[in-house]
Parts: structure tokens; sequence; C-alpha cells
């Protein structure tokens, strides 16, 4: 049965609908609690990074091949690593956005990698502070069509975090 031209318009305006709301929602919830000192910013780097930030800390999570004349004046207080890859794990680049104080995680499989830093070893489940901020670190993996090899099989071990800050979790 095809659908009449009222049905179809109903139908496209209520994906307008859902798709608006979709979008209003979240951004009025950033806005209605937006004072300067509840504002995080956050930074969509290159592959899969991000650089979180707050009016306290600076947070980055695989930062990979970030030119040095931008990022280097913004040093991190945390840097999370996710897995060895190239396109997640980059010494340069960590190398110009550290300071000595600087907490660099990573998996606990990493050690032998990430040896130039004393970095906090973790497993998916682990939780710590650090500066206010409560992370965990979860399961990262992905799953292959049969007969292919993951990138990211399970039994790597490797991580993603959950960042709780100032009661905002993501």
């Amino acid at each position: 049965m095809a659908l009449t031209p009222t049905a179809k318009m109903a139908i496209i305006i209520s994906c307008c609908v859902v798709g608006a709301a979709a979008i209003v929602t979240p951004t009025t919830l950033v806005l209605l609690n937006n004072n300067n000192s509840d504002t995080i910013n956050f930074t969509l780097l290159f592959n899969a990074g991000i650089m979180i930030e707050t009016e306290e800390v600076r947070i980055y999570v695989d930062p990979y091949d970030l030119p040095y004349s931008t990022y280097s004046s913004l040093p991190a207080d945390i840097i999370l690593i996710t897995h060895p890859h190239g396109d997640h794990y980059d010494e340069s680049t960590i190398n110009f956005i550290r300071t000595d104080d600087t907490l660099i995680v990573c998996p606990e499989n990493m050690s032998g990698i990430v040896v130039p830093y004393d970095a906090m070893r973790v497993n998916p489940l682990d939780n710590f502070v650090h500066m206010g901020i409560n992370i965990t670190a979860y399961y990262m993996y992905t799953e292959a069509p049969e007969g292919y090899t993951p990138s990211h099989p399970p039994e790597a071990n490797w991580t993603s975090y959950i960042i709780d800050v100032g009661g905002f979790t993501f």
C-alpha cells in the first residue's frame, strides 16, 4: 500500500521535529548550566583525539599529530591513551604538550611502549581521581565480520575512558 501525500508529509515533519529535538535538547542543557565556572570545552583533534578543557584542567585523549604552533601553548594536565596504534599514541605530540606535572594514563599492556614516561597503567574498570576529575577505564574493542581479524580485539585489553567533570559524564 502506497503512502498518501499527507502521510508522507507527516513522516517528514515528524523526522524534522525529532532531529531538531536531538540537537536542541543537549544544547539547551549546556546553555542552562553554562556559567563561566562550569563551562566544559571539547575540541576535536586529529583521528579520534579530543581535548577537554575546564577552568581548572586540560585533558587530552589520544593526542595525535598536533601542530606544535597551536598546541605547545596548551599544556596537558592529563593525557589518556587508549591503545598503542600510531594514530592514538604519538610520542612526539606527547613530548610537547606534557609538563613535569602531567599525568599520563595508558593501558597496562602498554608498559613496554610508554617507557619514556612515568605513566599510570590501567585495566578496564580501574577507577581513579586526579585534580578532582573522576576517570574510569573501560573496555575498548571492535568486532570484525566473520573471517576477518578485528583491529582492536577484546583480548588486547585496551581502554576507553569514562570521564566525570563537575557532574557531567562523557
